[in-house]
């Protein structure tokens, strides 16, 4: 029994989802949450309007996504994707809150194979250019 274990912790341990931070700049941040085998999880997205996209990559077992599926596209934006990556662009002067919905696949997983995969909706805030995230706080009136 105890090799058994150890499979069902390996095939666990390949489908965590790894979010990495895109930049240090303030123009782009994401934050994803572990997300298990067939589970939606909701990540978000902080980007700043200035006509680049924000990109978020995810990495399974660490190792990036083998394939994407766009589900649901924003409404405010241009989304594409590649193998292991979605591009958001908000559309020029947008600012405020949008959202997308994408299905990640793994390694030696396919979009045929629906119990080895997740899907990801991501609310989107985003930010006029000139901005950063601790400026759009509350702040008490003069």
């Amino acid at each position: 029994m105890k090799l058994g274990r150890a499979i069902a912790v390996a095939i666990a341990l390949a489908v965590c989802a790894d979010a990495r931070s895109q930049a240090d700049d303030k123009r782009c941040a994401t934050a994803h949450p572990h997300a298990e085998r067939g589970e939606t999880v909701v990540a978000t997205m902080s980007v700043v309007n200035d006509g680049e996209p924000c990109i978020l990559r995810l990495h399974l077992g660490g190792h990036p996504a083998t394939s994407t599926v766009i589900r649901a596209r924003p409404a405010n934006g241009k989304l594409t994707n590649t193998r292991e990556a979605v591009s958001y662009t908000p559309n020029p002067g947008f600012v405020g809150k949008d959202a997308f919905d994408v299905q990640w696949f793994g390694i030696g997983f396919g979009p045929n194979s629906s119990s080895q995969n997740f899907r990801t909706k991501v609310d989107v805030t985003v930010r006029a250019k000139g901005t950063d995230p601790e400026s759009q706080s509350a702040k008490p009136a003069p």
